[in-house]
């Protein structure tokens, strides 16, 4: 089967706040051409206050279709499974401290124990087999951006051919601005600002650029979610209870929010396949966040029940159009 080498989606486990119903992960083979990655959402760092060390933790529905073979299924497709990796700020209860930790804080004794959690999730032997990591340094405690680069470092050093990937933004600037060798470490990154302007989008990328990572290891970030075609933005605020079939009431009252729309994203991918001065695209692709909510159930208003619906994932359908067209 063909494989799109200019798309990532993230798989989100959960409904969030909206608590959705969640596509399966085997689903994804439905929709080719394949993405070139799918990002797990998403495990997390761990500090275990019994002995201090710094795991990882996977959560059972991650674990279960990994274990199942579904994920061997995406890769047997041409598919990196890549998981994503949260900062964690302690949870709840008295140890919270103790087991807080974040890519940021991570010291050269934790990067010890981490690689060995890493090679446990990619041991072609083991139950999970990843292709990568994705890191999300977005929760739990804030450290120096020199942790951030030697845990990565280390990371890469040992494993030259691990998918090593991170959403970025705003926060993420002064990492790539003090560690400019980090744009080498990272097998790619996605802008994560999304938004309903393409321009905005577009310019997260091209800020990232000018950071010293290369476009082709830059994905632009669209956010699938209940923006109609004739509303600048649309915020649902549960429970919704009416909608005008075209714009959420909530949208009047309530500030632009990050979702984007199915034309906007479209606009995005068509400038992402634009080819520059020098003959080569202007970045390496899209990214969507997520498949999960690519959905009719989660982007409409009000929300609607009930899967597999023929009319979901009508982002990735748009933008592999777009990308896919000669």
């Amino acid at each position: 089967m063909t494989v799109l080498p200019s798309l990532v989606v993230y798989w989100r486990m959960d409904g969030g706040d909206d608590k959705f119903t969640v596509p399966p992960l085997e689903d994804i083979l439905k929709y080719p051409p394949y993405p070139a990655y799918v990002n797990l959402l998403a495990g997390r760092l761990e500090r275990f206050p019994e002995t201090g060390n710094v795991g990882i933790y996977v959560p059972p529905e991650i674990v279960k279709p990994l274990k199942d073979g579904v994920g061997k299924k995406l890769q047997d497709e041409g598919i990196k499974v890549v998981l994503s990796i949260f900062s964690y700020d302690g949870g709840k209860g008295e140890d919270k401290e103790k087991r807080a930790v974040g890519w940021s804080t991570l010291t050269t004794d934790d990067n010890a124990y981490l690689v060995n959690q890493i090679r446990e999730l990619q041991d072609r032997k083991g139950s999970y087999q990843i292709d990568g990591i994705d890191i999300d340094d977005e929760y739990g405690p804030v450290g120096e951006p020199k942790n951030f680069y030697f845990a990565v470092r280390a990371t890469r050093e040992l494993f030259p051919d691990l998918v090593i990937s991170q959403p970025v933004w705003a926060p993420d600037i002064t990492k790539y601005k003090e560690y400019p060798d980090l744009a080498r470490l990272m097998t790619y990154c996605a802008t994560m600002s999304y938004g309903n302007k393409s321009q905005y989008i577009i310019k997260e990328v091209q800020d990232f650029n000018d950071l010293g990572i290369p476009m082709q290891k830059l994905y632009a970030g669209v956010y699938p979610g209940p923006i109609f075609p004739d509303a600048k933005s649309c915020r649902r605020k549960p429970p919704i209870t009416d909608c005008d079939g075209k714009i959420c009431k909530e949208a009047e009252t309530n500030p632009p929010q990050a979702w984007t729309s199915i034309e906007v994203s479209k606009e995005v991918a068509e400038w992402t396949k634009t080819k520059g001065a020098d003959g080569k695209p202007n970045c390496a692709g899209v990214m969507i966040f997520s498949y999960s909510t690519d959905t009719v159930e989660y982007a409409s208003c009000p929300i609607k029940s009930g899967w597999p619906n023929k009319d979901d994932h009508a982002w990735q359908t748009a933008i592999t159009s777009v990308l896919t067209a000669k």
